[in-house]
């Protein structure tokens, strides 16, 4: 079940009322898997951050820079396969750069429709709209992203890891 991550679809059509009761499930929602999510997803999906758009550390409006999907190994032959994705993010304001990263990706979904919903081809993914996180039905941290082209990710893995990384700005000499 979607609570949020749907929202940015309805476009200027939705009513308040709705998108706050969404909002309301959803805070509930996640205050019931405290405990039950890894405490690094827990406290990305209840943060402040999270659910306030305006917040300095909101992904809301972040660019993609870069996607990772590795395959650290072990064992003689290299033969013990796991999955890892990191995603970095330009911020909004330009200020810093966000990673998630998610360790043990047990399975996920990222592409890019042909059709744009929002913006012209040149804004790559688009905006970062809303995110979810959820308890999988497998007991998994499952990760929905939706962006302004109409891609919707999912990413099923261990954990999530939320950074915030100043960007540092070199001051010229005068």
């Amino acid at each position: 079940m979607n609570f949020i991550v749907d929202l940015p679809k309805l476009g200027a059509t939705a009513a308040p009322d709705l998108i706050k009761s969404k909002w309301n499930a959803y805070l509930r929602y996640i205050r019931s898997l405290e405990g039950r999510l890894p405490a690094a997803a827990y406290a990305y999906a209840s943060a402040e951050l999270h659910s306030d758009y305006e917040h300095e550390k909101s992904p809301h409006d972040s660019w993609i820079e870069r996607v990772v999907i590795e395959e650290p190994f072990s064992g003689l032959r290299r033969e013990v396969r796991a999955i890892n994705i990191a995603i970095d993010l330009l911020a909004a304001s330009h200020a810093a750069r966000i990673r998630f990263t998610y360790p043990g990706v047990q399975s996920y979904e990222l592409g890019a429709p042909l059709e744009f919903e929002t913006p012209p081809a040149s804004v790559g993914h688009g905006d970062w709209l809303a995110d979810e996180v959820q308890l999988s039905e497998r007991g998994y941290v499952m990760h929905q992203i939706r962006f302004s082209r109409g891609a919707l990710w999912r990413i099923e893995a261990l954990d999530l890891r939320y950074e915030w990384v100043p960007v540092v700005q070199a001051h010229g000499s005068g």
